[in-house]
């Protein structure tokens, strides 16, 4: 794997599991007060986490501005 490859790998997953911070955060505050936006970030994340699948099988997706 290049390193290349490797840092956007890591961005991706750590741009993920900045999405799963939010949803601990949010679920100790006051979860019933923030159900959209926790379930906006677990779809985030899960995102997140599958483009770095697919950037680690070498599984072109599409990259929406």
């Amino acid at each position: 794997m290049t390193e290349e490859k490797k840092e956007y790998l890591k961005n991706w997953l750590i741009k993920a599991n900045e999405d799963i911070a939010v949803i601990d955060q949010l679920i100790k505050y006051e979860p019933e007060s923030y159900t959209g936006s926790i379930c906006y970030h677990c779809q985030q994340a899960v995102e997140k986490f599958f483009k770095a699948f697919l950037v680690y099988n070498d599984i072109d997706f599409k990259k929406n501005s």
